[in-house]
């Protein structure tokens, strides 16, 4: 994130070690955490069914449009000293 943000220098993550091997590209680093986080949560099957959809106004959001530009600018603007989802005050020990 921070280097994304342009304000810090790049983070070296050290090898890992999987399955016996140590890996040290970061594409391979990427796939193996991936496979790891994937696989933490399984799909369950069942029988339930969402409610109907009951639309309450006439208020609606038809289209939503942004760039990648777009993402990079609001990523940039976020402090990365703070932890996201608390307020200030919860982070404040």
């Amino acid at each position: 994130m921070k280097k994304l943000i342009n304000k810090s220098s790049a983070t070296i993550i050290p090898p890992i070690l999987f399955n016996g091997s140590f890996i040290t590209d970061f594409k391979e680093k990427c796939n193996v955490f991936n496979d790891y986080f994937k696989n933490q949560c399984t799909l369950v099957a069942t029988s339930s069914v969402l409610p109907p959809l009951n639309i309450t106004t006439d208020l609606r959001l038809n289209r939503v449009s942004f760039t990648e530009k777009d993402i990079v600018l609001h990523i940039r603007k976020l402090n990365v000293n703070r932890l996201m989802g608390m307020t200030t005050s919860q982070q404040e020990y």
